[in-house]
């Protein structure tokens, strides 16, 4: 295993996301934020910091949409939920359903198949576009 350094820009970074108290990020969204608050991160750090963190399970990383950057969450605000994620306008969304979590088990129990609930997004359109697109008559 690689050797990891804790430098302070990387405590400054793990210690942002941490705090986020949740939700979904982008690294340059993140990069914003701690240079508005005065922090000496460059870009590239945060990006580099990122992919070592989700290589370290400490991220999960969410697929980008085409022309946008990937979407990023503390791994710690991950159990228990499972994520919906629009086609149409980028949004990632928690969710908890019963039902789900039934599914998941059945699929275990009956067909012999774990499946790893903090990797698993449901993609789909949210009801904010399928309205769009009934008000557009599409």
């Amino acid at each position: 295993m690689a050797r990891r350094y804790s430098t302070n820009q990387r405590k400054i970074v793990l210690e942002f996301v941490a705090a986020k108290g949740g939700g979904h990020f982008t690294a340059e969204e993140v990069y914003r934020a701690l240079a508005a608050g005065g922090y000496a991160v460059g870009r590239a750090t945060v990006y580099r910091y990122f992919e070592k963190f989700t290589a370290e399970g400490l991220l999960r990383k969410y697929a980008p949409l085409e022309g946008g950057g990937a979407t990023y969450e503390y791994s710690g605000d991950c159990a228990g939920h499972y994520h919906l994620k629009c086609g149409a306008c980028g949004e990632l969304w928690h969710f908890k359903c019963g039902r789900v979590t039934e599914l998941y088990r059945h699929i275990g129990s009956s067909h012999n198949f774990q499946i790893d609930p903090t990797r698993t997004v449901f993609h789909g359109t949210c009801g904010k576009c399928l309205n769009k697109e009934n008000e557009q008559g599409l």
